[in-house]
Protein backbone atom coordinates (compact mmCIF):
# COMPACT_ATOMS: atom_id res chain seq x y z
CA UNK A 1 0.00 0.00 0.00
CA UNK A 2 2.89 2.55 1.04
CA UNK A 3 4.35 1.52 -2.75
CA UNK A 4 1.04 2.41 -4.28
CA UNK A 5 0.52 5.99 -2.64
CA UNK A 6 4.15 6.89 -3.52
CA UNK A 7 3.32 6.12 -6.31
CA UNK A 8 0.51 8.03 -7.18
CA UNK A 9 2.12 10.78 -5.50
CA UNK A 10 4.78 10.86 -8.27
CA UNK A 11 2.45 10.58 -10.88
CA UNK A 12 0.39 13.87 -9.95
CA UNK A 13 3.78 14.93 -9.35
CA UNK A 14 4.95 14.41 -13.03
CA UNK A 15 1.40 15.89 -14.41
CA UNK A 16 2.06 18.65 -12.77
CA UNK A 17 5.69 19.15 -14.51
CA UNK A 18 4.15 18.49 -17.70
CA UNK A 19 1.77 20.93 -16.92
CA UNK A 20 3.83 23.61 -16.28
CA UNK A 21 6.13 22.95 -19.01
CA UNK A 22 3.12 23.49 -21.59
CA UNK A 23 2.32 26.66 -20.06
CA UNK A 24 5.70 28.10 -19.66
CA UNK A 25 6.68 30.70 -22.55
CA UNK A 26 9.82 31.30 -22.37
CA UNK A 27 9.68 34.60 -24.39
CA UNK A 28 6.52 35.71 -22.01
CA UNK A 29 8.67 34.97 -18.49
CA UNK A 30 12.00 36.31 -19.75
CA UNK A 31 9.81 39.86 -20.46
CA UNK A 32 7.94 39.52 -16.49
CA UNK A 33 11.40 39.17 -15.27
CA UNK A 34 13.15 41.84 -16.97
CA UNK A 35 10.11 44.17 -15.83
CA UNK A 36 10.28 42.87 -12.29
CA UNK A 37 14.26 43.77 -12.12
CA UNK A 38 13.48 47.26 -13.61
CA UNK A 39 10.86 48.16 -10.84
CA UNK A 40 13.34 46.89 -8.31
CA UNK A 41 15.85 48.67 -9.41
CA UNK A 42 13.16 52.21 -9.85
CA UNK A 43 12.47 51.11 -6.03
CA UNK A 44 16.21 50.97 -4.98
CA UNK A 45 16.71 53.95 -6.91
CA UNK A 46 14.11 56.03 -5.07
CA UNK A 47 15.80 55.14 -1.76
CA UNK A 48 18.97 56.46 -3.03
CA UNK A 49 17.64 59.68 -3.95
CA UNK A 50 16.24 59.86 -0.03
CA UNK A 51 19.79 58.59 1.15
CA UNK A 52 21.58 61.64 -0.98
CA UNK A 53 18.85 63.53 0.47
CA UNK A 54 19.52 63.06 4.03
CA UNK A 55 23.16 63.63 3.23
CA UNK A 56 22.67 67.04 2.06
CA UNK A 57 20.67 67.50 5.11
CA UNK A 58 23.54 66.45 7.01
CA UNK A 59 26.06 68.60 5.08
CA UNK A 60 24.15 71.77 6.05
CA UNK A 61 23.75 70.93 9.35
CA UNK A 62 27.83 70.72 9.13
CA UNK A 63 27.76 73.99 7.37
CA UNK A 64 25.71 75.72 10.45
CA UNK A 65 27.80 74.22 13.55
CA UNK A 66 31.23 75.43 11.57
CA UNK A 67 29.85 79.17 11.51
CA UNK A 68 28.63 78.78 14.79
CA UNK A 69 32.70 77.79 15.96
CA UNK A 70 33.52 81.03 14.22
CA UNK A 71 31.18 83.18 15.41
CA UNK A 72 32.20 81.73 19.43
CA UNK A 73 35.39 82.06 18.37
CA UNK A 74 35.27 85.95 17.57
CA UNK A 75 32.84 86.65 20.68
CA UNK A 76 35.73 84.80 22.50
CA UNK A 77 38.32 86.87 21.70
CA UNK A 78 35.98 90.34 21.95
CA UNK A 79 34.97 89.38 25.59
CA UNK A 80 38.84 89.11 26.88
CA UNK A 81 39.14 91.88 24.79
CA UNK A 82 37.02 93.37 27.99
CA UNK A 83 38.00 90.99 30.41
CA UNK A 84 35.21 89.36 30.83
CA UNK A 85 36.14 85.77 31.91
CA UNK A 86 32.54 84.67 32.45
CA UNK A 87 31.37 86.04 28.96
CA UNK A 88 34.72 84.32 27.68
CA UNK A 89 33.98 80.88 29.53
CA UNK A 90 30.69 80.69 28.37
CA UNK A 91 31.96 81.43 24.49
CA UNK A 92 34.54 79.07 24.87
CA UNK A 93 31.82 75.99 25.99
CA UNK A 94 29.54 77.28 23.21
CA UNK A 95 32.52 77.14 20.59
CA UNK A 96 33.28 73.34 21.98
CA UNK A 97 29.76 72.12 21.97
CA UNK A 98 29.26 73.22 18.51
CA UNK A 99 33.32 71.94 17.09
CA UNK A 100 32.08 68.36 19.04
CA UNK A 101 28.64 68.51 16.62
CA UNK A 102 30.79 69.73 13.27
CA UNK A 103 33.18 66.85 14.08
CA UNK A 104 30.20 64.14 14.74
CA UNK A 105 28.61 65.50 11.77
CA UNK A 106 31.47 64.91 9.61
CA UNK A 107 32.01 61.50 10.64
CA UNK A 108 28.22 60.65 9.98
CA UNK A 109 28.76 62.36 6.33
CA UNK A 110 31.75 60.48 5.67
CA UNK A 111 30.53 57.30 6.19
CA UNK A 112 27.66 57.91 4.30
CA UNK A 113 29.06 59.19 0.95
CA UNK A 114 31.14 56.14 1.29
CA UNK A 115 27.79 54.17 1.54
CA UNK A 116 26.07 56.35 -0.95
CA UNK A 117 29.11 56.02 -3.66
CA UNK A 118 28.88 51.83 -3.19
CA UNK A 119 24.95 52.02 -3.65
CA UNK A 120 25.35 53.65 -6.70
CA UNK A 121 27.92 51.91 -7.72
CA UNK A 122 25.52 48.50 -7.09
CA UNK A 123 22.84 49.92 -8.28
CA UNK A 124 24.49 50.82 -11.71
CA UNK A 125 25.76 47.83 -12.46
CA UNK A 126 22.64 45.88 -11.80
CA UNK A 127 20.82 48.64 -14.17
CA UNK A 128 23.40 47.56 -17.39
CA UNK A 129 22.94 43.84 -16.52
CA UNK A 130 19.30 44.41 -16.85
CA UNK A 131 19.60 46.75 -19.82
CA UNK A 132 22.02 44.66 -21.11
CA UNK A 133 19.45 41.34 -20.89
CA UNK A 134 16.42 43.79 -22.32
CA UNK A 135 18.80 43.79 -25.42
CA UNK A 136 19.19 39.94 -25.78
CA UNK A 137 15.99 39.43 -24.96
CA UNK A 138 14.86 41.39 -27.99
CA UNK A 139 17.18 39.02 -29.98
CA UNK A 140 16.45 36.26 -28.99
CA UNK A 141 12.79 36.15 -29.15
CA UNK A 142 12.82 37.91 -32.79
CA UNK A 143 15.26 34.43 -33.27
CA UNK A 144 12.61 32.53 -31.38
CA UNK A 145 10.28 33.52 -34.22
CA UNK A 146 12.41 32.86 -37.00
CA UNK A 147 13.42 28.93 -35.47
CA UNK A 148 9.23 28.63 -35.19
CA UNK A 149 8.60 29.79 -38.34
CA UNK A 150 11.10 27.47 -40.27
CA UNK A 151 10.18 24.59 -38.18
CA UNK A 152 6.60 25.25 -39.27
CA UNK A 153 7.71 25.37 -42.75
CA UNK A 154 10.05 22.30 -42.44
CA UNK A 155 6.76 20.47 -41.23
CA UNK A 156 4.60 21.65 -44.04
CA UNK A 157 7.48 20.61 -46.46
CA UNK A 158 8.44 16.99 -45.26
CA UNK A 159 5.01 15.56 -47.04
CA UNK A 160 5.44 17.59 -50.40
CA UNK A 161 6.40 15.13 -53.46
CA UNK A 162 7.98 17.63 -55.70
CA UNK A 163 7.85 14.84 -58.48
CA UNK A 164 4.60 14.19 -58.41
CA UNK A 165 3.75 17.81 -58.20
CA UNK A 166 5.54 18.37 -61.55
CA UNK A 167 4.12 15.15 -63.02
CA UNK A 168 0.78 16.72 -62.39
CA UNK A 169 1.51 19.34 -64.02
CA UNK A 170 2.56 18.11 -67.17
CA UNK A 171 -0.67 15.79 -66.88
CA UNK A 172 -2.16 18.84 -67.10
CA UNK A 173 -0.75 20.75 -69.83
CA UNK A 174 -0.90 17.57 -72.26
CA UNK A 175 -4.76 17.71 -71.99
CA UNK A 176 -4.68 21.20 -72.80
CA UNK A 177 -2.99 20.98 -76.06
CA UNK A 178 -5.03 17.80 -76.68
CA UNK A 179 -8.25 19.80 -76.16
CA UNK A 180 -6.84 22.84 -78.15
CA UNK A 181 -6.00 20.58 -81.30
CA UNK A 182 -9.89 18.88 -80.71
CA UNK A 183 -11.32 22.64 -81.02
CA UNK A 184 -9.38 23.58 -84.05
CA UNK A 185 -10.16 20.30 -85.75
CA UNK A 186 -13.56 20.96 -85.17
CA UNK A 187 -13.33 24.42 -86.36
CA UNK A 188 -11.70 23.16 -90.04
CA UNK A 189 -15.22 20.57 -90.18
CA UNK A 190 -17.58 23.21 -89.61
CA UNK A 191 -19.95 23.78 -93.03
CA UNK A 192 -20.06 27.47 -94.96
CA UNK A 193 -21.55 28.37 -97.95
CA UNK A 194 -20.09 28.50 -101.28
CA UNK A 195 -19.53 32.54 -101.62
CA UNK A 196 -18.05 33.08 -98.36
CA UNK A 197 -15.81 29.18 -99.23
CA UNK A 198 -14.56 31.13 -102.66
CA UNK A 199 -14.33 35.20 -100.99
CA UNK A 200 -12.19 33.27 -98.59
CA UNK A 201 -9.89 31.59 -101.52
CA UNK A 202 -10.14 34.24 -104.00
CA UNK A 203 -11.16 37.30 -102.38
CA UNK A 204 -14.13 39.37 -102.71
CA UNK A 205 -14.93 40.60 -106.20
CA UNK A 206 -17.05 43.61 -105.02
CA UNK A 207 -19.50 45.23 -106.96
CA UNK A 208 -18.86 44.83 -111.17
CA UNK A 209 -21.93 47.39 -112.47
CA UNK A 210 -20.57 50.29 -109.37
CA UNK A 211 -17.05 49.23 -110.80
CA UNK A 212 -18.13 50.21 -114.44
CA UNK A 213 -19.85 53.40 -113.76
CA UNK A 214 -16.97 54.49 -111.60
CA UNK A 215 -14.33 53.79 -115.03
CA UNK A 216 -16.31 55.38 -117.02
CA UNK A 217 -16.62 58.72 -115.15
CA UNK A 218 -13.09 58.85 -114.78
CA UNK A 219 -12.49 58.77 -118.49
CA UNK A 220 -14.60 61.21 -119.61
CA UNK A 221 -13.24 63.74 -117.00
CA UNK A 222 -10.03 62.88 -118.33
CA UNK A 223 -11.22 63.37 -122.00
Amino acid sequence: MPSFWKALKNKVRENKDKAAEKMSDPIRDGKFAIEDSKKTLAGIQSNIAKYSSQIKQNQRKLDTELNDVKKWTNLSKKAAETQQEDKVRTCITNKAQAQSRADNLKKIITQDEAMLAKMKSQWQAHNNKVSQAESNHAQLAVRKQMAEARKQFAKSTQGLDSDSCFAELDKLQSDVESTECEAEAYEEMAPTDDLSSMEAEFGSTGDGAVDDEVAKLMAKSKG
